[in-house]
């Protein structure tokens, strides 16, 4: 502090300024940051649902559950994610880990579907959001 109060006025009206400046070049990496994570994520969620729409070698007798896979997308500024899901949620863990039968007597088989599309997802994620962030400027 010692050193503040020898500095003139118009030293620390340049001070001033040069923070003012450094803040706003941060604040808008940030937001660039943000951007490209936000594309990311909605580049890999897209992915994945394809994905999980020509996966799974189980019987979709009507069609619905294939249809149902969907992204929702929230573009936060401090956290923006897209979330895959199935619009008929009762039933992907039902057929990803099988479940009872309806006598009570033995198990169905599982049809695992979405872990393996979540673990290509994630790893192709971590290489986009990588990619994506070495180009990022201000």
């Amino acid at each position: 502090m010692k050193g503040l109060a020898l500095m003139s006025s118009k030293q620390l009206k340049g001070l001033n300024q040069l923070t003012k400046e450094v803040n706003k070049t941060l604040m808008q990496y940030s937001r660039n940051c943000s951007e490209e994570v936000y594309k990311a994520a909605e580049e890999v969620a897209q992915a994945t649902v394809d994905t999980l729409k020509t996966t799974g070698n189980y019987e979709d007798r009507t069609g619905k559950y294939r249809k149902g896979f969907a992204v929702k997308k929230q573009n936060h500024y401090t956290y923006p994610s897209a979330t895959v899901h199935n619009k008929v949620y009762r039933l992907t863990h039902l057929l990803e880990n099988g479940h009872m039968k309806a006598n009570g007597k033995g198990r169905t088989k599982a049809f695992p579907h979405w872990k393996p599309a979540e673990e290509k997802a994630v790893k192709e994620f971590e290489d986009k959001v990588k990619d994506k962030l070495k180009d990022v400027g201000v």
